[in-house]
């Protein structure tokens, strides 16, 4: 895997134009699966998250409204998206969206992201209070800066199956890059498509 320097905050990892996924989500057959078990996020966002506790409590589904919100993280939590050990600074740099039952704590199952629906319903763009794991999965931020495909994409979610692959994570991720690098960024990596899409 290449590492690209597209002259933004972020590199990005040559695999985002090979590994496949499919076209777009299927809630009847993935079952909201993408949102089980909680997601890993910087203390930055879980404090940015804490701050909005009195607008985000009503959104929740009521079982979750007196449940701890987060839980330490562990390096064996992190193995999926770092190739390297991790140090205990960086481990305390994050914070892990706590998962009562099958579901991280902020989806409500009748709308979904709690966080997109406060974002949308104060005129936000739709991600703008989403932690940046949420908005990018299954691309992962590696070592603090480099965006690459899920290492570990193990066939237990619906969109990890081989039958439901259709096209490659940067295809069906394109918005989700936009947003987080930007629509230039965004250009430059359709100008690497053609070079590294057949390796």
């Amino acid at each position: 895997m290449a590492i690209l320097d597209v002259g933004s905050k972020y590199k990005f990892g040559s695999d985002i134009f090979t590994h496949p996924f499919p076209a777009g989500c299927e809630v009847a057959s993935c079952q909201s699966g993408c949102c089980s078990g909680g997601a890993i996020i910087y203390a930055s966002e879980k404090k940015r998250i804490l701050s909005l506790k009195k607008q985000i409590l009503p959104l929740l589904d009521p079982k979750n409204r007196g449940k701890n919100w987060f839980v330490r993280v562990s390096a064996k939590d992190c193995n999926r998206c770092e190739d390297k050990p991790l140090s205990k600074k960086y481990l305390a740099s994050l914070a892990s969206m706590a998962a009562p039952g099958d579901y991280c704590v902020f989806f409500n199952k009748k709308f979904g992201c709690a966080l997109q629906k406060l974002a949308v319903d104060k005129g936000l763009e739709k991600w703008a209070l989403k932690p940046l794991g949420c908005v990018l999965y299954p691309l992962v931020v590696d070592s603090g800066h480099v965006i690459k495909a899920d290492k570990d994409l193990d066939d237990e979610l619906w969109c990890c199956k081989k039958h439901a692959h259709k096209t490659t994570v940067f295809r069906a991720c394109r918005e989700e890059i936009a947003f987080v690098a930007g629509k230039t960024v965004l250009e430059r990596l359709d100008q690497f498509e053609p070079v590294y899409s057949q390796a």
